[in-house]
């Protein structure tokens, strides 16, 4: 919609006259000025007379209509944990859409084009088009890009000694997690997740094993160690008893 005046309509015109050199124009008829800023069809009406009171009527018809596009608003970038998850939907709440016929069109913004969501667990750099459509059916977009960065926390290291574990005692790893954070030497709340499992395929295996646990307060690498058994203790009064004195000598 780009207005137009009723004097740049008349500039369009021409008047000839086969005795007068300058013929009067003027306008008898204008549905279009009070309307022109609406969607629709107007006319305006010229009456050209001469200087012997010769008149001729001409018609201008004008269609309104509505050409522009929408106008999204928003941030350009957005940044992310690769920990995070941060949906398409909830990313859409951060936009608006103004059309300048019809106002607020916000409720029409959707996904032109998605490379985001199938890579929102993957660092690097993803493009999101928006889409926002108005009622005559001009569609604007937005193009924003997603940075996924690696948001991981403060490393915590447990491994300046090493959790003993005989294999008649070896429990499985989410138990070991279980009584770590009963006993306050992991996060009581929270997801835990792994990032490195060297133990679980290994827990009846003589060695040393690797576990990398992720959550919010940073990052847990833990060191198990698995004997061979020496002598026959319950599973409290060995593994537990040799998970009590890691933590306490190390926290000591």
């Amino acid at each position: 919609l780009s207005p137009t005046s009723e004097a740049e309509v008349r500039k369009l015109l021409s008047v000839s006259d086969n005795y007068d050199e300058e013929v009067e124009l003027e306008v008898v008829e204008d549905s279009y000025t009070p309307n022109f800023r609406k969607l629709g069809t107007y006319r305006i009406v010229y009456c050209a007379r001469d200087s012997s009171g010769n008149e001729t009527e001409f018609t201008v018809t004008i269609e309104v209509k509505d050409l522009d596009a929408p106008v999204i608003t928003g941030p350009a970038k957005i940044r992310k944990s690769y920990q995070e998850t941060l949906l398409v939907s909830e990313i859409l709440k951060c936009y608006r859409a103004a059309d300048d016929i019809d106002g607020d069109v916000t409720a029409s913004l959707g996904v032109a084009s998605d490379f985001y969501t199938q890579n929102m667990y993957k660092i690097g750099n993803w493009n999101l088009r928006l889409k926002a459509q108005d009622k005559s059916g001009n569609i604007g977009y937005f193009d924003l890009e997603i940075e996924v960065y690696d948001g991981r926390g403060p490393v915590i290291s447990i491994n300046r000694n090493t959790i003993e574990i005989e294999l008649e005692d070896s429990p499985d790893l989410d138990f070991l997690v279980y009584r770590l954070r009963k006993s306050g030497d992991l996060p009581a709340t929270g997801v835990l997740r792994i990032e490195e499992d060297g133990y679980s395929a290994n827990k009846n295996t003589p060695g040393n094993h690797k576990v990398v646990l992720a959550g919010e307060g940073g990052i847990y690498d833990l060191q198990l160690s698995v004997k061979e058994a020496t002598e026959s203790k319950g599973f409290f009064a060995s593994v537990w008893e040799r998970i009590g004195a890691f933590f306490k000598g190390l926290f000591s």
